[in-house]
């Protein structure tokens, strides 16, 4: 939806759920999550259900750019790339796209994974070996359980909410995937990040100072780590 400067709220794109490219009033989503807007005035949406990251044009049309209907993993270009519920986007600061996808579902593959589309149009796994778990290590190897909400900072780390993780992991450049707060055990503990905890953390956003600041959706709160 679209809302003006002056109050007025109206539908920019779609109508019933489904999955439709073309004229934005005919558009068709599966439950649309994050959304992102790049330098031509472009909205990208990642498609939670549709597998995809969508483009709203700003003359009113609708296109996929990467993944498709089918829900599944595979890295290349664009268009053969497939995705698990891409819920998340952000930039880097070179114009590359980032995307964090998992899937609610016990008995259903969540993928959980951060990916990279370029600006070429070719997809690469940043992290994550597609098992939900918690595992720090080497990107290739770490597990995440549902990562979202993705930052970039000036250096290139990577801030990830884990949201059933319960804590906020850090994909460095060095390849690295580290804790930086919270821990398995959900709670409300405000302190040093050793100690912290979070209760499904939702979202990350960078603040001009360096801080980090996460929604913390099970303790409807915001929280703020100040980053060294």
């Amino acid at each position: 939806r679209l809302i003006t400067p002056d109050g007025m709220v109206s539908t920019l794109a779609g109508s019933e759920v489904g999955y439709r490219d073309g004229p934005a009033h005919a558009a068709r989503f599966g439950r649309p999550n994050g959304l992102l807007l790049d330098a031509a005035g472009n909205i990208l949406v990642a498609d939670l259900d549709n597998n995809c990251i969508r483009k709203i044009s700003p003359d009113g049309m609708v296109t996929t750019i990467a993944g498709s209907e089918e829900r599944a993993y595979a890295d290349g270009p664009a268009l053969e790339a497939r995705f698990g519920a891409p819920n998340s986007l952000i930039f880097d600061e070179a114009g590359d796209l980032y995307v964090a996808e998992a899937f609610y579902g016990h008995n259903l593959p969540g993928w959980p994974r951060v990916r990279r589309i370029a600006q070429d149009g070719t997809v690469t796994t940043v992290a994550g070996n597609g098992r939900r778990g918690y595992v720090d290590g080497p990107a290739a190897e770490a597990e995440f359980h549902f990562p979202m909400g993705p930052s970039i900072d000036h250096n290139g780390n990577i801030y990830v909410a884990d949201d059933f993780n319960h804590c906020i992991r850090v994909i460095r450049p060095d390849g690295q995937v580290v804790t930086l707060a919270g821990s398995q055990q959900y709670g409300s503990r405000d302190g040093p990040v050793a100690v912290a905890q979070f209760d499904h953390p939702f979202w990350t956003a960078l603040a001009p100072d360096g801080s980090l600041y996460v929604a913390d959706s099970g303790n409807n709160c915001i929280r703020r780590i100040a980053l060294p």
